[in-house]
């Protein structure tokens, strides 16, 4: 009778911790409202507010970018057709009228925007309020979605992180400092490359499959649900709704890491992030995550 109790008790102690690990403490029952949208489309009322602008400085710029990315699987034939800068100003009340409320938040919530249907880069008004470090990121992020997130509308979160990570890489590369955006997506699109390598990562987002490739190394519905996670926490009015979605991300992140066997690689992303976010009064849940990728 006793063995029989001692192996029940094994095998319910066992079942407890594969329920535990196979279970998303923070992801399942996270339950948000946001709706993912397609990448903004310039519509008529943006293109006629946009004028010449000075192309100089973007042959330059092309040029290092080539050299430094050459030995990468891009979108070279997509990225040598951009060859054009415009501006697009919408600050006064004549300028805006008969312009959508969309238009007008993009030009004057961004820095600049590249328009995959033109193969041109517009600069907003921000981009000229900036110093010389802060507009060369903005350009050279610009030029990097045109290698790496051509042909499809998905311009979500993720893609966002994977085109600043990579902008990052060649500013420092080149003696600038990074200006990253996207700063929380850039750490999920470090941990990605971690997991999966920059060639499965760089290929995903060319396709717009990035939130496939999240899919598939957790279960359906995770990709999107770090896409709104990542929306949610740039959105995020106090501390208490930052601390919530950060523990989506990094719950979904853990688990995606231990599924692909590459828990040992990102323990030092989670202590990254613990710092990072502690830094702003953020405290994630580590010990749980460092226990799942420890076990």
């Amino acid at each position: 009778m006793k063995k029989i109790i001692f192996l029940f008790l094994a095998v319910a102690i066992l079942m407890a911790g594969c329920s535990n690990k196979d279970s998303y403490k923070h992801a399942d029952s996270w339950k948000s409202n946001i709706i993912l949208t397609e990448g903004y489309e310039p519509t008529e009322d943006f293109y006629r507010h946009a004028k010449e602008a000075n192309n100089a400085e973007l042959a330059s710029t092309k040029k290092i970018i080539s050299e430094y990315y050459k030995e990468y699987d891009l979108d070279w034939g997509n990225f040598a057709g951009v060859n054009t800068i415009k501006e697009v100003d919408i600050s006064t009340a004549k300028d805006a009228e008969g312009v959508s409320l969309r238009t007008l938040a993009m030009v004057s919530s961004y820095y600049s925007m590249y328009d995959d249907d033109t193969k041109e880069i517009y600069l907003f008004p921000a981009y000229f309020r900036v110093d010389n470090e802060q507009r060369m990121h903005a350009l050279v992020h610009e030029l990097m979605h045109a290698l790496i997130s051509t042909n499809h509308r998905n311009y979500g979160r993720l893609e966002e992180g994977v085109v600043d990570l990579y902008t990052s890489h060649f500013m420092r590369a080149t003696g600038h400092n990074p200006r990253p955006s996207y700063i929380a997506e850039l750490n999920v699109a470090n941990w990605l490359v971690a997991v999966f390598g920059e060639e499965e990562v760089l290929g995903a987002t060319r396709e717009g499959g990035i939130e496939s490739l999240v899919d598939k190394a957790t279960k359906p519905g995770m990709g999107e649900k770090l896409n709104m996670a990542l929306q949610a926490f740039s959105d995020a009015e106090n501390v208490g709704e930052a601390t919530e979605v950060a523990n989506v991300v990094y719950d979904i992140l853990t688990h995606l890491a231990i599924n692909e066997s590459k828990a040992e690689d990102v323990i030092p992303l989670i202590e990254y992030a613990e710092s990072n976010y502690a830094g702003i009064g953020i405290n994630i849940d580590t010990a749980y995550f460092k226990k799942l990728l420890e076990t």
